[in-house]
């Protein structure tokens, strides 16, 4: 897993980017404001600026748009590294599966 203190210094522009195709995808700044509580001046002022989607809006925004939390937010959701750590345990062969059970703490 990526660290989030070797999240690339582009990050941001990512983000922002990330921001903008949410915000086409419900369709106006309007309707992104509804979306998360806030008023359409502030989106427009996110997006003329170039700033990312505060953090507390992440999930609620991926939820309704689809745009991963690790786009939106590289800094607080860093994107997992390697196939094997995106392989549902049901893929995986017996000896990964085991390998993994001997690591996960105790009840």
């Amino acid at each position: 897993m990526i660290r989030s203190d070797e999240v690339t210094a582009d990050w941001r522009q990512g983000a922002s980017t990330a921001l903008r195709l949410a915000v086409d995808r419900v369709g106006s700044q309007a309707a992104f404001a509804r979306l998360i509580g806030l008023k359409q001046p502030s989106v427009w002022a996110w997006l003329r600026a170039g700033k990312v989607l505060p953090g507390d809006y992440v999930l609620k925004v991926e939820a309704a748009t689809g745009v991963p939390k690790e786009q939106l937010r590289p800094d607080l959701y860093p994107p997992e590294l390697g196939e094997s750590d995106r392989t549902p345990d049901s893929l995986r062969s017996d000896n990964h599966r085991a390998a993994g059970a001997a690591l996960d703490p105790l009840p």
